[in-house]
C-alpha cells in the first residue's frame, strides 16, 4: 500500500499537479516489473466522479507524488470505480527510495481460505482477499478485506460487523451471526469456534508456502529495536519482510507473517507473550530459521 497525495482541482477538471503534504488516500500495487532498464509500477485507488468533485485523488495527466516521491503518470484510467494510474522509474530512483520496498499484495480466493479453515464452500465464491483485518479503524480497502471479529478483555468484534457492512466490507470471520447480521445476503459469515485460531491458522498456512529464511527475535525487551536493526543491516541485499512497529503477539504475528510473498528472500519477526504457554503458538507460525533472544 502507497500513500497518494490530493491533485488540484482546475476548472472543472482535475489536474495532475499535487499539492505536497496532504495524504488523500491509499492505493495499492497490482503490477510490478522491470522493464528495459526501468521499473514499472501500476496502481490501484477507489475514485468515482462524486468522490473526485468532493477533492478525493483522481489524475489524468501530469504529476502524481506516491509515497513522497513526485512522478510523472502514464496510463491514467478509470473504471467502475478505480482509479488506475502508472509510473515508471529508473534504477537510482528505485534504488534510493522506498519504491524497492513496493510488493504486489497476495491474494486468496474466499473458497480456499474457507477450505484452510476446513468450513464449507461460502455462500459467494467469487470475492479475492488480500488483507486480514482485526481493527475496524485501519479499514483501506473493504471489498479486499476479510474481518476477523476477534474477542478481548475489553471489546468484541462482532459489535463492529453492521458498520463495516456498511463501509463496504462483504467477508468476516466470527463464532456467531449477530441478531443485526441476520437478514445479509451479500457477505460471506465463516463461522469458527474460535476466532482467533482461525486467524492464525490461516497465518499458518501462508507460512507453509515459502522456503525463504525466517529470522524470530524475542526476549524480554529490545525485539524491535533488534528487528529493525537487523533489517537495516540487510534490507540492501535481500528483498526482505518485518513486523510491523511492534506486531509481536497472539495477533500481531499473523499479521506480519501475511506480509510474505513470493518475492520475499528473507524474513525478521518479533515474538512476544504476556502469559506462560503463549510462545508455541507464535512458533508454530514463525517457524524461525535463526532464532535471536535479546
Amino acid at each position: 500500500w502507497v500513500n497518494l497525495e490530493r491533485s488540484m482541482l482546475l476548472g472543472e477538471r482535475l489536474d495532475g499537479h499535487i499539492v505536497q503534504g496532504h495524504v488523500d488516500q491509499t492505493a495499492r500495487c497490482i503490477e510490478v516489473r522491470e522493464t528495459e532498464g526501468s521499473w514499472y509500477y501500476r496502481f490501484e485507488y477507489e475514485s468515482t466522479k462524486e468522490m473526485a468533485m468532493r477533492g478525493y485523488f483522481c489524475v489524468d495527466k501530469g504529476s502524481v507524488s506516491i509515497n513522497g516521491v513526485s512522478l510523472t503518470v502514464c496510463e491514467p484510467d478509470v473504471v467502475d470505480g478505480k482509479g488506475y494510474v502508472s509510473v515508471c522509474i529508473i534504477p537510482y530512483t528505485h534504488d534510493n527510495t522506498n519504491f524497492k520496498y513496493i510488493e504486489v499484495k497476495m491474494t486468496y480466493s474466499i473458497s480456499t481460505i474457507a477450505q484452510i479453515l476446513h468450513l464449507p464452500e461460502p455462500q459467494i465464491p467469487a470475492y479475492n482477499i488480500s488483507i486480514l483485518l482485526t481493527d475496524s479503524r485501519s479499514l483501506t480497502y473493504p471489498e479486499d478485506s476479510l474481518f476477523f471479529a476477534l474477542r478481548t478483555r475489553n471489546n468484541d468484534g462482532h459489535r463492529y460487523l453492521h458498520d463495516l457492512h456498511e463501509c463496504g466490507v462483504r467477508n468476516f470471520v466470527v463464532d456467531h451471526i449477530p441478531a443485526t447480521m441476520q437478514n445479509v445476503e451479500d457477505s460471506n459469515f465463516l463461522i469458527v469456534p474460535d476466532v482467533k485460531k482461525a486467524l492464525q491458522t490461516i497465518a499458518s498456512y501462508h507460512r507453509g508456502r515459502f522456503t525463504a529464511p525466517v529470522i524470530g527475535i524475542t526476549g524480554s525487551r529490545g525485539k524491535t529495536i533488534v528487528k529493525e536493526w537487523l533489517y537495516q543491516l540487510l534490507c540492501a541485499d535481500y528483498s526482505m519482510v518485518r513486523s510491523p512497529r511492534s506486531y509481536n503477539s497472539q495477533i500481531g504475528v499473523p499479521l506480519s507473517i501475511w506480509e510474505m510473498n513470493e518475492e520475499t528472500q528473507l524474513a525478521v519477526f518479533e515474538a512476544g507473550i504476556s502469559k506462560p504457554n503463549e510462545m508455541a503458538a507464535l512458533q508454530s507460525m514463525i517457524r524461525p530459521k535463526l532464532a535471536v533472544i535479546t
